[in-house]
């Protein structure tokens, strides 16, 4: 049958609290369990930065386990900002995302969060390693469960939404190989899958990739808003860097009172007063930790061991982002001359002077796609009219459903400025065995321009009423 073409643009409310399901971020991140508050592999919503006091996570949580739990969802407020709903799953520490995302532990996450309100299930998904301990000197990039994640979570994307869960995911770029810069880093161009992004940008240098943040510009904005635009306000970061940092984490307090430490590598505060490069830090009774200024890669070393090593890797300049745009990675970068870092990957377009985003594209997608289940499934129960001769659902019914729905879900989202990620859509309806086994099919088509061509997505579902 022929699509029924209609050109839509999306319309917005700028910049605010969630104004939509799409708005709904969620975060699988490795950790460690506290006694009474917080379970491993269990679901939780937050609402505010200071809900997780309730599930006894704080700094201190991340310095004693070697996390980055406090950091992402610190990150995702500071954009988001208190109101934003946040639903996060803490695994265990030396979990491998390539299973957990097959596994039950992660749909059991997914539908969690749908079933307390199908509006509200979490539309893009934050995978969050620990910090790195040991740098990664292998042959590849990254640590192999990062490449088989990305590969794994299409696989595991597409079977959901078969089920009704529709979601994109963003990677966190950890542990990338040290010695490598933005040059000689492999590109990601051939990952073609529009909701899987690959983070290997972060606010600190300490290898932990800023999936936190871009969480929270998302939920900041309503669908279909670029989120590069300037009009939405920067990022609340300084620095990007590159997630080859190590972070070394002692379990319990860092340094021993009594001890002489040697700061190496950049600026550290402890005990309240700033240290440089080469000062030497007497470790004082209640003051057993440090924390670094803002963009700075220092750590304190005792007998020239690293103690904790919160950053090795050197900010990035303009260039080096324009260079992994190219490779199309997702990263951190200024937009338009104003001051201030946005999001950008190149999963949708060829240049990083074009600031659009694959997660962009997913999320309307997936928006309207809801639209057509809840539309379709409201079918169920009645008597729908059939071609006499060959059982299959009548062709003129059919077309005035895609009317139908045109003007219910996507006229709604049209804008007579001609700006937003998708400039067509078309929603085909079928059931050409409708009369045998009830089942009806339909089919979004979504073509996004950019300034050098088109990106074209199909998302295909069959329903049995």
């Amino acid at each position: 049958m022929a699509s029924h073409k209609i050109r839509i643009t999306l319309a917005t409310s700028g910049a605010g609290l969630p104004v939509n399901r799409t708005g709904v971020m969620g975060m699988v991140i490795q950790g460690v369990a506290v006694a009474g508050k917080l379970v491993l592999d269990q679901t939780y919503s937050l609402t505010k930065r200071s809900d997780m006091a309730t599930y006894g996570i704080d700094a201190a949580y991340d310095v004693a386990n070697g996390t980055c739990v406090f950091q992402q969802i610190s990150e995702f407020y500071d954009q988001a900002q208190d109101g934003a709903q946040l639903w996060i799953q803490v695994c265990a520490k030396n979990t491998a995302f390539a299973a957990y995302v097959q596994s039950a532990a992660f749909t059991n996450f997914l539908t969690n969060t749908k079933n307390a309100d199908p509006s509200r299930q979490a539309k893009i998904i934050g995978l969050c390693y620990a910090p790195p301990t040991l740098a990664n000197t292998g042959a590849t990039d990254f640590p192999q469960d990062v490449i088989d994640t990305l590969m794994d979570a299409q696989i595991v994307q597409k079977n959901h939404f078969e089920i009704g869960l529709t979601y994109g995911v963003i990677v966190d770029g950890y542990n990338m190989k040290q010695g490598i810069d933005a040059g000689t880093i492999s590109t990601q161009a051939n990952n073609s899958a529009y909701a899987i992004s690959l983070c290997i940008t972060g606010s600190q240098a300490n290898g932990v990739s800023a999936v936190g943040a871009a969480l929270g510009k998302f939920a900041r904005i309503s669908t279909g808003r670029g989120i590069g635009a300037v009009a939405d306000g920067a990022l609340a970061i300084t620095q990007a860097f590159l997630t080859n940092g190590i972070a070394y984490y002692a379990g319990g307090t860092a340094l021993t009172v009594g001890d002489d430490y040697l700061v190496v590598g950049g600026a550290v505060t402890y005990n309240g007063a700033n240290y440089n490069p080469g000062d030497v830090i007497t470790c004082v009774l209640g003051h057993t930790d440090f924390t670094l200024p803002a963009g700075s890669a220092g750590y304190l070393s005792f007998g020239a061991i690293p103690i904790k090593t919160i950053g090795v890797t050197e900010g990035l300049s303009q260039d080096d982002i324009d260079t992994l745009g190219d490779k199309q990675y997702f990263f951190i970068t200024p937009v338009e001359g104003i001051q201030g870092l946005y999001w950008n990957d190149g999963a949708t377009c060829t240049g990083t002077d074009q600031f659009f985003c694959s997660m962009e594209y997913m999320r309307v997608a997936c928006d309207l796609a809801y639209d057509a289940r809840a539309f379709f499934t409201a079918l169920r129960g009645l008597n729908l009219p059939q071609d006499v001769q060959t059982g299959a659902l009548d062709p003129v019914f059919c077309r005035t459903k895609e009317s139908t729905f045109t003007t219910k879900y996507i006229t709604p989202l049209t804008s007579a400025a001609g700006s937003g990620d998708i400039t067509d859509a078309s929603i085909t309806v079928s059931g050409p065995t409708y009369g045998q086994d009830g089942q009806l099919d339909f089919d979004l088509e979504f073509i996004r321009s950019t300034i050098l061509g088109d990106v074209i997505g199909t998302i295909g579902q069959t329903l049995t009423l």
